[in-house]
């Protein structure tokens, strides 16, 4: 039996993966200590009927090293040098199961969702953006999911946008992130207006707000250069976008792949651009995969 878990920084989701696509699915406010994420991913595979052997892949926010599967550190969790898998075997062993872990960045997981069954399927190299609260990427390449030395690979959102710019909520400043994260779409916005609206409120007033057109010029113009630096370094075949502020935002691919194309220049190629088809069962879906 195959399935995945999502943990984001305020729910944990667990699903079962058939042929590719997710057939059931629990979803619960994520536990805050180790010890009790792992006991909510116990309890969801037994509702959701496990046994026998399972394969369970885990996308977790945060660094994961590669060589030990270890959390490294997940800021929205608090967690450093956790050892999620062996938390997970051990809530897990007296059920019966013969539990096989994985354990993957959930960016990570979700462009191999899409890489293997979604906008990417058919491809061999892309790069996937998500914006969401934050900024995650992921980049396929030749096939191959690129994880970096430390679990650091294709962290696109903390890249830099504008030396000495807007302080990030990584302690950096000029960050991809802090210009169109939607933290920072909605943080600039307050201190224009003093007004706090989410950032999908913020884009829906855009055509008769002044202050909303102007931070999300901002925010498209960060992203479409996001891409073009992408596509400098990798020279991907795909981007493709997604994320719940791109889910929420009717048009946003749209206008950040029009401005992309804008400024790739004559004699150079640019990456065809897709939103993400697999939408939150991404991250689910990928982290089953990669756990075969």
């Amino acid at each position: 039996m195959l399935f995945g878990v999502d943990i984001g920084g305020s729910h944990i989701r667990v699903g079962r993966v058939v042929a590719e696509r997710v057939v059931q699915r629990t979803e619960k406010a994520v536990g805050k200590s180790p010890d009790t994420v792992a006991q909510q991913i116990a309890s969801a595979l037994a509702e959701l009927g496990a046994s026998g052997t399972v394969h369970l892949g885990i996308g977790c926010a945060g660094r994961i090293c590669p060589q030990t599967g270890k959390v490294l550190f997940s800021p929205n969790l608090g967690w450093r040098d956790v050892d999620l898998a062996a938390e997970v075997e051990r809530a897990t062993q007296k059920t019966g199961l013969q539990l096989l872990v994985t354990m993957e960045n959930d960016v990570n997981a979700a462009v191999w969702g899409e890489f293997r069954c979604g906008a990417g399927k058919g491809k061999r190299n892309i790069a996937a953006v998500f914006v969401g609260t934050g900024i995650g990427g992921g980049l396929v390449i030749e096939g191959k999911l690129v994880r970096g030395a430390s679990g650091g690979g294709a962290e696109v959102g903390h890249a830099p946008f504008a030396a000495g710019g807007a302080r990030c909520v990584c302690g950096r400043r000029g960050c991809f992130e802090a210009y169109a994260g939607g933290w920072a779409v909605e943080a600039h916005y307050e201190k224009m207006t003093g007004k706090r609206l989410k950032a999908s409120e913020i884009w829906t007033r855009r055509r008769e707000d002044p202050s909303a057109a102007k931070v999300w010029r901002q925010a498209i113009e960060a992203l479409a250069h996001l891409l073009l630096t992408l596509s400098a370094i990798v020279d991907v075949e795909m981007v493709v976008l997604g994320g719940g502020i791109v889910e929420r935002c009717e048009g946003l691919a749209d206008e950040v792949a029009s401005a992309y194309r804008d400024l790739v220049g004559d004699g150079w190629r640019a990456a065809d651009v897709a939103i993400a088809k697999l939408t939150r069962d991404a991250t689910l879906v990928g982290a089953a995969l990669l756990a075969l």
